[in-house]
This record gives C-alpha cells, sequence and structure tokens, in this order.
C-alpha cells in the first residue's frame, strides 16, 4: 500500500525510504524498481504516479 501511495516506510535500522514498485503495462507484470528497470522506456517507475499526481 505504501508503493501505491508513495509514502516512505521506516526500516528496521529506523531509517525512512520508499518501496519502488514499477509497472510494465506491455507486458501486465510488476516489479520491484532496479537499474535495468530505470533504464528501461517500457517501464513505469513508480506506480504511485499512475494513482495519484504529484
Amino acid at each position: 500500500m505504501t508503493a501505491i501511495l508513495g509514502k516512505e516506510i521506516v526500516d528496521k535500522d529506523y531509517r525512512k525510504k520508499r518501496i519502488r514498485i514499477a509497472f510494465n503495462p506491455r507486458k501486465k507484470i510488476f516489479e520491484v524498481t532496479n537499474t535495468a528497470i530505470e533504464k528501461n522506456k517500457e517501464w513505469i517507475l513508480y506506480i504511485s504516479k499512475v494513482f495519484f499526481r504529484f
């Protein structure tokens, strides 16, 4: 839910970070965002942008 809303979480070391989930509309799959996905224009890098505008 935090990935959809674009919110931060607190990890076990009390550091704030975002969970970044990407979506590939052609393949209809979700993946955790990584460097390879960031370079591939087929992916929507932050699914929160689909649901909410910043």
